[in-house]
């Protein structure tokens, strides 16, 4: 994931308006008609306990520059609390909750469907985030920013819940997020049985330290993980193009890297009927033209949108896209592999800058241009 993770801190919250807080709030939340709810949201998390600028925007899905503009739009009704959290004034409480009517809010949350299957695994969740903890550090310049990791698990249960994984063949196309993990721990907790049948996962990327932490970590906790080193501007390793039945990435969040990362996992599929690409992608809804090139630069790969699951994945970071990405579910087409099997397929990436930290990008670029969001 990228690009808007890049973005430098968040400046301070702007300040109040000059009008009275109730009625700033009350046109920002009219204007945002009938997408509110998200807005509503941060507000009635307010009026339940003190809450950090990251917490607000993971829950509610918000831009972070959306989410600062709420907490300005409640002037001297919010102030800055121990450990960095935002504590609305207790005299205001019942006040915000009348004007955003919490109960109807909060009796209208969506059903996640995987909540039940998801907290049935909690100490699969805990394993995750302790693996995460002690991964090696994120890196800037190749736009890491990590999932959450009930959100791995997340990935591992909609897997397991969507495909038949026995004996199934799953690449995963860089994985800082260590979903390669959840996927093989997961499937060893449902099979216990030293013959058990399981997943065979495959995890290509450029960083070194990470592919010999996944190894270290999957040995050590008896089960199988296939790392492989690659520089995906110049290719997948030979061992791995036509062997999978599933690719997963969560790409740099430029047009170019996440058409780069989703041609290798195309790449990487044996079966050209029945094969899927499934992408980790997410872009604010303050900039929309970013979301457009990136889904045309999918669609001009030959890439069918078989599905988008809205919000899916959540980020210890990413602020500037609400912390959250959709899954995106690419069925190949024969446009695909007419362009993959071209001889020069791809060789113009190798000196394409497809991550944001170096401001060159195209994504980087709209966020110069459209300020930070």
């Amino acid at each position: 994931m990228t690009d808007p993770r890049t973005l430098p801190p968040a400046a301070d919250p702007p300040a109040g308006p000059t009008s009275a807080p109730g009625e700033s709030l009350a046109t920002l939340l009219h204007g945002y008609r009938v997408h509110a709810r998200a807005p509503r949201g941060v507000v009635a998390a307010l009026t339940e306990r003190p809450r950090t600028l990251r917490a607000l925007v993971q829950d509610s899905g918000l831009p972070r520059r959306s989410v600062e503009e709420i907490l300005g739009a409640l002037g001297d009704d919010v102030r800055t609390g121990t450990g960095g959290t935002f504590v609305l004034r207790p005299g205001a409480v019942d006040r915000y909750r009348t004007m955003i009517d919490y109960d109807e809010l909060r009796a209208g949350i969506p059903l996640d469907s995987l909540a039940a299957a998801i907290g049935r695994h909690a100490n699969l969740v805990t394993t995750m985030h302790e693996l995460i903890a002690s991964a090696p550090r994120p890196r800037a310049e190749l736009d890491h920013v990590p999932a959450t990791a009930a959100t791995v698990v997340r990935r591992a249960v909609w897997l397991a819940s969507h495909y038949d994984l026995r004996d199934a063949r799953l690449l995963c196309v860089g994985d800082h997020d260590l979903t390669s993990l959840a996927v093989v721990l997961l499937a060893a907790a449902a099979a216990p049985d030293p013959a058990r049948r399981e997943p065979a996962v495959t995890v290509v990327d450029i960083d070194e330290d990470l592919l010999e932490f996944l190894d270290r970590s999957a040995r050590s906790r008896g089960v199988r993980l296939r790392c492989l080193y690659a520089d995906l501007r110049f290719g997948l390793p030979p061992s791995v193009a036509g062997s999978a039945d599933l690719a997963f990435t969560d790409p740099p969040y430029t047009p170019q890297g996440v058409s780069l990362f989703a041609a290798r996992g195309a790449q990487g599929l044996a079966d050209r009927e029945r094969g899927r690409v499934l992408v980790a992608y997410g872009y604010s809804e303050r900039v929309p033209t970013l979301g457009w090139k990136v889904q045309r630069a999918l669609l001009d790969q030959g890439l069918v949108f078989e599905a988008i699951w809205p919000a899916f994945h959540t980020y210890e970071g990413a602020e500037a896209v609400g912390a959250r990405a959709d899954m995106y579910v690419c069925q190949p087409t024969p446009a695909t592999w007419k362009q993959l099997d071209r001889p020069a397929a791809f060789n113009e990436t190798a000196t394409t800058e497809i991550y944001t930290f170096y401001g060159s990008s195209a994504a980087s670029d709209v966020y110069k241009r459209q300020g930070p969001t």
